[in-house]
């Protein structure tokens, strides 16, 4: 039986541009591959595992501990993300295969779009585009229901290498910086003047709240209904993470009262959404279809990932692994 370098693990809802650049980029590495997809089932999966010495997975999703288990010769499995909660990393744990992210490869383009929806919600770009191409200019509040960016307080919730990228892009907007971690993160603090504030205060005295933050047990429905009846009035928050470190009836709670201003999104606890889902058609939100990354990110991603695999395949030691192999 050949044995190939990587089974690549893709899904149907990627468009076919996008597979063939995986596929474009593991040729002109000298790779060679078994594709599959996470819609073929299990079964395929476990084949093409078992004819390999690494996995690409891209996206990151749930694998049975069972394949896992009976693929424990693999010497890496590789996600083309940053966050790994859709993946089934104590099944890996238990075959003590490997398990390793993106680095960060993808940070500096959520980070834009992270600004793109701060600048969508506050201008209300889908409002007005819809008034301009309707011609229904009435109505439009001629600035009365805008807002700058400029010389607002921002408060972002976790200061990793996305939330530094945002502050960094924030700082010519002279906006006032704030952050809540658990970690002091004091060359930043240093180099960006961004101050350390609990997560209460955060939340109660930023005009502007984006979220950063990896899902995992302690960090899942950290923006509880608690801590969002905390905010100040007519705040804007922005999540580009995931849709779980949110509680969303709350969320759209606070919408409908007003508590909150504005809601910009990239992440749903259903993907893709559904037609008529009332937080995503609430006139006071924008929203994106996870589509943060571009092309020149892909690129930067996958070359990333088969670096990684490389290294795995010369029997090297990974960079970016999730978690030791106790």
């Amino acid at each position: 039986m050949k044995m190939f370098d990587v089974a690549y693990v893709t899904i149907n809802r990627h468009p076919e541009s996008l597979r063939e650049l995986v596929r474009s980029r593991l040729r002109l590495r000298g790779v060679s591959f078994i594709e599959t997809s996470y819609e073929a089932g299990d079964e395929s999966i476990s084949r093409a595992f078992s004819q390999s010495q690494t996995a690409l997975l891209a996206p990151g999703r749930m694998i049975s501990t069972d394949t896992l288990l009976k693929n424990s010769h693999l010497k890496l499995i590789q996600i083309w993300s940053s966050g790994t909660d859709k993946f089934n990393v104590s099944g890996a744990q238990m075959a003590r295969i490997r398990v390793a992210n993106n680095g960060g490869a993808n940070r500096i383009t959520v980070a834009e779009h992270t600004l793109m929806l701060m600048l969508a919600c506050l201008r209300r770009l889908p409002e007005m585009h819809t008034r301009t191409v309707s011609g229904n200019w009435t109505g439009n509040g001629h600035g009365m229901r805008t807002r700058l960016l400029s010389g607002k307080r921002v408060g972002i919730i976790g200061l990793g290498n996305i939330g530094g990228d945002v502050a960094r892009l924030l700082k010519p907007f002279k906006t006032d910086l704030f952050y809540a971690d658990p970690i002091r993160k004091l060359e930043l603090e240093s180099e960006l003047g961004i101050q350390p504030v609990a997560l209460d205060e955060l939340m109660s005295s930023c005009d502007v709240i984006s979220i950063h933050l990896h899902l995992n047990n302690e960090t899942r429905g950290i923006i509880s209904e608690s801590v969002l009846s905390k905010v100040r009035p007519n705040a804007l928050l922005v999540n580009v993470s995931r849709a779980e470190l949110v509680d969303q009836d709350a969320l759209l709670r606070a919408l409908n009262s007003g508590l909150l201003g504005a809601v910009g999104l990239d992440v749903f606890i259903e993907e893709p959404t559904q037609f008529g889902d009332p937080l995503t058609n609430h006139p006071n939100v924008v929203c994106t279809p996870h589509s943060a990354n571009t092309i020149e990110t892909h690129i930067l991603v996958i070359d990333s990932c088969l670096d990684n695999i490389h290294r795995a395949l010369q029997n090297e030691e990974p960079k970016w692994l999730v978690q030791p192999l106790s």
